[in-house]
């Protein structure tokens, strides 16, 4: 053979060879490993890993004592495991209490920061899990400071303006908040209401203590109550977001809501129409804003301090050291808003209805009834419609003519301010 040909074969056999170990005796197929494990196919011998528990409230939120937080896997069959106590770890299926699922949730009775640890298991504990841990603090509204109420006793009045007659006010009695709504106080109910199925326009603010930025977002607006300013009058809040606050505080105390929409309790600040066309409840035994009746029988002392007076004043409002005693306003307030109840009351116990903040009233801005000196309105709510809601007592900026009680001033229902602010009533127990 010459060597050409030779030279050919070995090239062709080198060839035969390259391809039989590229591509393998079954033509490019690889042999499947007899012995090596399907990737796709399911371990029976290993269960799925288990869901991480939820809790039905959000994290950092506040309960009140009596509370209950619902727990939830979203692993069918999976034990829930639960514990209070920081030194229990849950990682054995016996650690902590079993949850029961048909139960209303965990009842959370002890005051004070809570850590609630859940995890949940399968199989034996075999499964892979993972712990879920939820922060609350726990309050008891009766321990929250400056909410006390006073009860006033119904009568008859002359409801006045500054300079206009008025009419005869007859009033039932009921109860009015001895303090302007703290922060503090608001900051509890507003956090357990969002968890609540509540919903507001504004977060609200500790007084005039904004942290910076500028008007409408202030830096402290919705922040949790600091313990120098948390007895600062809520701010930054509308009438809206008042009405929707007395029903949320209402119902965290057990009482039945005044404000609703239609037939509905109303929950939603941020629902303009629902809130400018809500009706009051009139038998029902919560929280509300005081009418402007009720607002100027109590800052009178139920018609005996003159129409020129502060709130409790020993002297008309062009003497500033009476309005001194009584109230914050621009010659003493240094531009901002102060702790409530540190001026004198007034002849009923009441701190603060002249100065510090303006109130929210439940009246929309009208004039008063035309009657004959003869006749009375008995527990007038002001006029059916309007475009602003009525606010009184002046406020930490505003001169000493804003103070006095029949002094009357408006915003739109939608307004949130550094210079307004509410204060509660009730019916009282006899109603």
């Amino acid at each position: 053979m010459k060597r050409s040909n030779k030279v050919l074969v070995f090239i062709i056999m080198v060839l035969m060879a390259v391809l039989f170990l590229t591509c393998g005796p079954n033509g490019g197929e690889d042999k499947p490993d007899e012995n090596k494990p399907d990737e796709n196919k399911p371990d029976e011998n290993k269960p799925d890993k288990v869901k991480k528990p939820e809790f039905d409230k959000a994290d950092k939120s506040i309960l009140f004592v009596g509370d209950k937080v619902k727990i939830t896997c979203g692993t069918e069959g999976a034990t829930i495991r639960y514990t209070m106590d920081p030194n229990v770890t849950l990682e054995k299926e016996s650690d902590g209490l079993e949850y029961d699922k048909n139960s209303e949730g965990v009842s959370i009775e002890t005051l004070g920061d809570i850590t609630l640890q859940a995890k949940a298991f399968k199989d034996n504990g075999k499964s892979d899990t993972e712990k879920a841990v939820y922060s609350v603090r726990i309050v008891e509204l009766k321990d929250v400071e400056k909410m006390e109420m006073v009860e006033i006793e119904g009568g008859e009045f002359k409801q006045e303006e500054v300079m206009l007659d008025g009419f005869t006010h007859s009033i039932s009695s009921f109860e009015m908040g001895k303090f302007e709504v703290t922060y503090e106080l608001w900051y509890i109910v507003y956090t357990w209401a969002k968890d609540n199925g509540y919903n507001f326009q504004n977060a609200g603010m500790e007084g005039s203590i904004t942290g910076g930025g500028y008007f409408p977002n202030y830096n402290n607006i919705g922040k949790e109550p600091t313990s120098e300013n948390k007895l600062h009058p809520v701010t930054m809040i509308s009438w809206r977001d008042a009405i929707v606050w007395c029903n949320a505080y209402s119902e965290s105390c057990g009482y039945t809501p005044v404000y609703k929409a239609g037939s509905k309790i109303l929950k939603d600040s941020s629902n303009a129409t629902n809130c400018d066309k809500a009706t009051m409840d009139a038998q029902a035994n919560g929280y509300r804003l005081p009418t402007e009746g009720q607002w100027q029988y109590a800052a009178s002392n139920k018609g005996q301090t003159p129409k020129d007076y502060a709130s409790g004043a020993t002297a008309n409002y062009n003497d500033s050291s009476a309005c001194s005693e009584v109230a914050w306003y621009s010659s003493n307030s240094d531009d901002d808003t102060h702790p409530v109840g540190e001026k004198n009351a007034n002849a009923l116990e009441i701190h603060d209805m002249s100065g510090n903040v303006l109130e929210w009233c439940w009246d929309w801005k009208a004039d008063y009834p035309q009657i004959e000196d003869t006749e009375k309105e008995t527990d007038y709510e002001g006029a059916s419609s309007g475009t602003e809601r009525v606010n009184r007592g002046g406020h930490y900026t505003g001169g000493a003519k804003l103070l006095r009680i029949t002094k009357r001033l408006s915003m739109e229902p939608k307004n949130a301010t550094l210079t307004c602010g509410l204060r509660v009533t009730r019916l009282t127990k006899s109603n």
